[in-house]
């Protein structure tokens, strides 16, 4: 009886190790099958999807920036061109001792005839003007300005002053013209002579 007792006794731990084990190794292939299940791949078209939206944000500013620097370039090369061109020309008129200045006027004067101040006899206003000679007239501006397109060669600008019956004409050139006023139509000279390379020229 006693040698029956000690083989049962003696299986129990073989018995209760086997079951342990089989419960391990099963343990250990459902955790196999459970993660293989959680780590199936994706389906190849999801992955080209996902990578798709990822990358179009990248592109689309890469491609957005310098079009946006080309437009900011043009604006301001817009507001640039349609900025006004001021000039900073500035034309000093020179007084005559001086003298108290009267107002600006506005008119025109067109040459009527020449006298060479050496032989004190008449000459015409090609022999004064030259081959440039084109009719043409002073004008005077009320604001102190003045044009003079007696030339061909194009129209010339200055400034000028009255003093007494005198105009003290200067032109953007720097040069310098003392006109006397002959005749007076109330506040607006009516005559003025100016002398031209030693010729009097006669304006009406």
């Amino acid at each position: 009886m006693s040698e029956n007792r000690y083989k049962k006794s003696s299986k129990a731990p073989m018995i209760i190790l086997i079951v342990v084990s089989v419960i391990i190794v099963a343990g250990i292939i459902c955790a196999v099958i459970f993660l293989n299940g959680n780590t199936t791949p994706k389906d190849p078209k999801d992955l080209i999807e996902e990578t798709t939206i990822l990358e179009l944000p990248t592109d689309g500013s890469q491609d957005t920036q310098p079009q946006t620097e080309s437009i900011d370039n043009t604006e301001d090369h817009t507001h640039e061109n349609n900025q006004p061109q001021q000039s900073s020309e500035v034309v000093v008129v020179p007084t005559i001792n001086g003298g108290e200045q009267g107002d600006y006027f506005s008119a025109s004067f067109s040459p009527s005839s020449a006298i060479d101040t050496f032989t004190d006899t008449n000459c015409s206003l090609k022999e004064v003007f030259g081959s440039s000679y084109s009719g043409g007239s002073i004008t005077f501006n009320s604001d102190g300005t003045l044009s003079d397109n007696l030339s061909l060669t194009g129209a010339s600008t200055g400034a000028y002053a009255v003093e007494g019956d005198q105009i003290v004409a200067t032109y953007a050139n720097d040069k310098n013209y003392i006109i006397t006023i002959s005749k007076w139509n109330g506040d607006v000279p009516a005559e003025i002579i100016m002398n031209i390379g030693g010729y009097d020229v006669y304006f009406n």
